[in-house]
C-alpha cells in the first residue's frame, strides 16, 4: 500500500503567527498569594471576545467573571477599562458604541452589548435562510 492509497491523512495546523496571537490574546500578571504584590506571580493569559457566536460569548463573559475576581478588579472605571481591554477588534467597536448610550452603570452597557450582539446574530440568520412561502 502506498501513501496515495492510505485512507487516514495527517492535517497539519498552520503555525500560529505571534502576531495573530497577541490580537487573539492578552496576559496578565497575578500575585499568587494576595498579600504579598511583590511575591511570584502567575501568568493569566485571557481569550479576548473575536466572535459572535453564542456558546463563546457566554465562556467570555464567565471567564471575564472569573478574570474580574483574579484581578481583584474594583467597580466602575476599572472594569470598564479591563472589559475594553479583553474585547477584540470588532467587539470593541460594539462597545463603543453602548458607551455613548450609557452613564457609568458598567451591568446596563453589558446587557445592552449582548443585546446589540444578540441582533447582530439574528439579523446573519435570517439573511442566510430561504423565505418561506405559504399556500393558503
Amino acid at each position: 500500500m502506498s501513501a496515495a492509497d492510505c485512507p487516514i491523512s495527517v492535517i497539519r495546523p498552520d503555525p500560529v503567527d505571534d502576531d495573530k496571537k497577541s490580537d487573539s490574546f492578552v496576559k496578565f500578571k497575578v500575585p499568587i498569594d494576595p498579600n504579598d504584590a511583590d511575591g511570584l506571580k502567575s501568568t493569566i493569559q485571557f481569550r479576548k471576545l473575536n466572535s459572535d457566536d453564542p456558546e463563546d460569548i457566554l465562556l467570555f463573559f464567565r471567564n471575564y467573571n472569573k478574570l474580574v475576581e483574579d484581578l481583584e478588579t474594583p467597580e466602575g472605571e476599572p472594569r470598564f477599562r479591563l472589559f475594553n481591554l479583553v474585547l477584540g477588534p470588532d467587539a470593541q467597536a460594539d462597545w463603543a458604541t453602548v458607551l455613548k448610550e450609557i452613564d457609568d452603570n458598567f451591568v446596563e452597557a453589558c446587557v445592552l452589548f449582548l443585546v446589540s450582539l444578540a441582533s447582530s446574530i439574528i439579523i446573519r440568520s435570517l439573511s442566510t435562510v430561504a423565505p418561506i412561502s405559504l399556500n393558503l
